[in-house]
């Protein structure tokens, strides 16, 4: 079976989704926007031509690179995710991408109290709450919609919940891994593509292509000297009084730096320095982005969660009393050392970094490797690289000045007849999107009704149109269509007893249906019983009079409970009592209530509402002179170049299918792969290329009379081989099996003919610590000399160059026989 791949480009330079076309079904993966550089206009024109043809949506990171354009999908093109389009990712990526789409469309300006407002916060949350969260290995199973297709997600390493996706079929195995890291962070295990023995995964093993980038890389330096830089960076600058911004992504690597710098805090407040330090956070999604760790711990390293659990039972994300959220003109008010983290979205980092101008002893520390679309961030990352060729090693600091000009958005408050007309215009907007969804929704079911009766008894007429008969299994959904109709009819503002027009459609009563199918189609009143008989509303015997009777008598007696409690409190025993209660309860309603504050102050986004303060943004240049102490170090959790050009050949692909031009692909590790006789493919932006499949691969069932006759051996990892010889037959598919596929059977060949039965292939796998052990046994002098050669007697040596090829060198002796001898007990003949 062929496939189609095409690399997306909106006219921003760089890849912004892949489109995986089967015979069947179409695949998008990681749809990006970025809003500098592509207008939101442009944006939806763009998706408008391809979203009508996509069945599946895959989103592997949290990033904004990867799902920046997923609301905008969602929110333009509804009634085709609503009626055919499925998305799938981890639950972390949901929260974490939730808070990272936020960021992204407040700082443009297309969500949020502002006049270029596209949508509501409430709509971003609604295209997330549309996924279909998956825990790692998790197998999506669609074989029977789509043609052999399912999909798992396996951890990347790059992010809480980021993943590798693996996608089959009959015929391929496709790994789409966009960013991922071979070895352990601060908070996150490396990455499932090797086993715990250092053997690539058998899941995924193989494949038919591997679809990645190799653009961006992490340090090869050891984490622990990272992070170690990192702590002695903050420690300098908060000893000198001053304070240090981090650029970060939301939703990438900021909860790594977080969990190090709390342990930073940590562990310097152990040491019995000053430890009330607190942590800035400038984003528009304020804390939430921690409130959702705290309840992901299950994602991360197990290290990290024990380490933790040992200081009080915390958790690197317990942070609710030192992290702050700000806004950019309130780091001016912070008074004393901090520490400040900054989203990496346009109107944030120019605030923050246009006011550092107004700010002495600051130092800006830089944590990523990559292209920020940030100009002040890539001119401070180039002038670092520059100043320490050769001269200052990662993690120093050195002083930096340099004036930049920023683009600052001013609000002014819409008033007057510019308010009215926003406030209708936004009202309107949320009335036709809650009436669009109810009919969507509606049309849905019921077109999902005919989609799930096709195949169990849908005809379809010679008009062309479908008829439903009922499902033939006797089977149906009346609960759930029910409860459908309620939840529509809550939504509308109609209650039950309100009646609907309901759309005609034949019935059609085939011989073989059920009897419960022939008869007419009516919902009878359900009653819930049980071996007692019928549940019944005991209110619903009892007189209004009785009640009400009832109710009066039970106040009446409340009263005279109090009345008697007040007269006991008389004397001031009791009264003091009473007035320390009272105390206690109005101290304890004082603090539930500061916590709420709190609370809502940490990570409550109602101050994003539309209607809430709507503004007008007007931008101008401000120019600024930046003086501060600049530092540099690669924090990114991406693996590095030499361990991508191992990694990938041990995984044995037949080609790695490279995102994005040829020109920003790293040549170093180009050059190796294509060495290890791995095929490199480049494609174009925007063209559909074809692949077609070189291997197929048939099921084939053994015939039982064959079966029993084959002579397994054992060649170990619990893998058995057996020798066999005969002809395939095509049966047809039995109605016991209700299969519309024929079966392909292996069966013995019936002939007098004498044939060849002794074994003419050795096969198994060679392990030379296991060679040496039973060369020992008979007295041999075996070891293991350079490069995993292992020598016997000094005249033989033994090498694996592959796992399907091992060498002996030496002369012909008995030695060498002996050695060979050995080796090949250790395979099984076919």
């Amino acid at each position: 079976m062929a496939y189609k791949l095409r690399t997306l480009e909106d006219g921003s330079g760089v890849c912004v989704g892949t489109v995986i076309r089967f015979e069947t079904v179409t695949i998008l993966l990681d749809p990006a926007w970025s809003n500098s550089k592509v207008p939101y206009d442009k944006s939806v024109s763009f998706w408008a031509s391809i979203i009508p043809d996509v069945d599946i949506i895959l989103i592997s990171q949290s990033t904004v690179d990867c799902l920046g354009a997923y609301p905008l999908l969602y929110y333009n093109f509804l009634s085709h995710f609503i009626s055919r389009i499925h998305v799938y990712t981890t639950l972390p990526i949901t929260n974490l991408g939730r808070v990272a789409t936020i960021d992204l469309y407040v700082s443009g300006g297309v969500a949020g109290p502002y006049a270029s407002n596209e949508m509501d916060i409430d709509d971003i949350e609604s295209a997330f709450d549309f996924i279909e969260a998956l825990k790692f290995s998790q197998d999506v199973d669609l074989r029977s919609r789509y043609d052999g297709l399912s999909m798992t997600a396996y951890s990347s390493g790059y992010s809480p919940g980021s993943s590798i996706w693996c996608i089959t079929n009959y015929s391929e195995k496709l790994l789409y891994a966009k960013n991922w890291n071979h070895s352990k962070s601060t908070i996150l295990n490396a990455a499932a593509l090797l086993d715990s023995s250092g053997k690539s995964l058998s899941a995924l093993s193989r494949p038919s292509s591997v679809i990645t980038s190799l653009t961006q890389f992490g340090s090869s330096r050891p984490l622990k000297r990272r992070v170690n830089m990192f702590n002695e960076t903050l420690r300098k600058s908060l000893m000198d009084g001053g304070s240090v911004i981090i650029p970060c992504e939301i939703g990438g690597n900021f909860l790594d730096l977080l969990a190090m710098t709390h342990n930073f805090l940590y562990e310097r407040s152990n040491n019995g320095k000053q430890s009330k330090v607190p942590i800035l956070l400038v984003s528009y999604a304020k804390g939430r982005t921690v409130t959702y760790a705290q309840s992901m711990m299950e994602w991360l390293s197990s290290t990290i969660i024990k380490k933790w659990e040992n200081r009080n039972g915390r958790s690197p994300f317990d942070v609710n009393n030192i992290l702050k959220p700000v806004t950019p003109k309130e780091i001016l008010k912070q008074k004393g050392p901090s520490i400040c983290f900054v989203s990496e979205v346009d109107s944030c980092i120019s605030e923050t970094m246009k006011n550092l101008s107004e700010i002495s002893n600051v130092t800006v520390l830089l944590t990523s490797n990559r292209e920020n679309n940030q100009p002040i961030l890539d001119k401070m990352k180039v002038e670092w690289l520059e100043h320490a060729n050769g001269k200052v090693q990662e993690g120093a600091n050195i002083s930096y000045s340099t004036t930049a000009e920023f683009e600052i958005a001013n609000l002014k408050p819409l008033k007057d007849e510019s308010l009215i007309e926003f406030n209708e215009k936004i009202d309107r907007r949320r009335k036709q999107r809650k009436e669009d969804e109810i009919v969507l929704r509606k049309e849905s079911k019921l077109s999902g009704s005919f989609a799930h009766s096709f195949g169990d008894g849908t005809i379809v007429s010679p008009d062309g149109t479908n008829r439903v008969i009922g499902d033939v299994n006797g089977e149906d959904d009346d609960d759930d269509d029910e409860d459908d109709d309620d939840l529509i009819d809550i939504l509308k503002g109609k209650g039950k007893n309100n009646k609907e027009h309901e759309i005609p459609m034949d019935t059609i009563i085939l011989p073989n249906s059920s009897i419960k199918n022939k008869m007419f189609q009516f919902k009878p009143v359900k009653h819930k019983i049980d071996e007692y008989g019928s549940f019944v509303n005991i209110d619903q015997l009892i007189p209004k009079e009785s009640k009400e009777q009832e109710e009066d008598k039970i106040s009446s007696q409340k009263r005279n409970v109090r009345d008697n409690e007040d007269e006991k409190e008389n004397n001031s025993e009791a009264t003091n009592r009473s007035k320390k209660q009272k105390k206690d309860r109005q101290t304890e309603k004082e603090n539930a209530e500061r916590k709420k504050k709190e609370k809502m102050k940490f990570d409550n986004l109602e101050y994003l509402d539309a209607k809430n303060h709507p503004c007008l943004r007007i931008f101008q240049k401000e120019t600024a002179t930046i003086s501060c102490q600049l530092s540099f170090i690669n924090l990114d959790n991406v693996v590095d170049q030499r361990s991508a050009s191992v990694i990938w050949p041990t995984l044995k692909p037949r080609k790695i299918i490279l995102l994005g031009s040829k020109e920003i692909q790293d040549e170093n590790v180009v050059s190796i792969l294509l060495k290890r006789k791995i095929e490199m493919v480049d494609i174009p932006y925007n063209e559909n290329v074809e692949f077609d499949t070189i291997v197929k691969t048939l099921d084939i069932s053994l015939d039982i009379e064959l079966d029993q006759s084959l002579r397994w051996q054992r060649i170990g990892e619990g893998h058995t081989v057996a020798h066999v010889i005969g002809r395939i037959v095509k049966e047809a598919p039995s109605q016991k099996s209700g299969s519309m596929r024929s079966k392909l059977v292996l069966k013995p060949i019936i002939t007098n003919n004498k044939r060849h039965t002794n074994g003419s292939l050795s096969i198994g796998d060679i392990r030379l610590a296991e060679v040496r052990r039973k060369l020992m046994e008979l007295n041999h002098k075996a070891e293991f000399k350079g490069e995993g050669t292992l020598v016997v007697d000094g005249q033989v040596a033994v090498r694996k160059v592959s796992d399907g090829e091992t060498v002996i060198n030496g002369f012909p002796s008995d030695i060498f026989d002996t050695v060979k001898s050995t080796i090949t007990e250790m395979l099984a003949k076919v």
